[in-house]
């Protein structure tokens, strides 16, 4: 049985400041090598944005046990 490659995902944030507090957006690219396909998303609430980037890093441990 032939390996396959190791996945490479990559998620950017970026802040910004606005007056009125912060604004997050999230670019998420499950898999490098497959092309642009990112799904960019925006935080005003850091918190929200903490459990979207929890979510991303969680969703690769339940890949592994599938």
């Amino acid at each position: 049985m032939a390996s396959r490659p190791a996945q490479t995902a990559v998620c950017i944030l970026r802040v910004e400041i606005e007056s009125w507090g912060p604004v997050i957006t999230m670019t998420v690219n499950r898999d490098i090598t497959a092309g642009a396909l990112e799904r960019v998303t925006r935080f005003a609430d850091i918190g929200e944005a903490a459990a979207a980037v929890t979510a991303f890093l969680e969703s690769f441990r339940r890949e592994k046990r599938s």
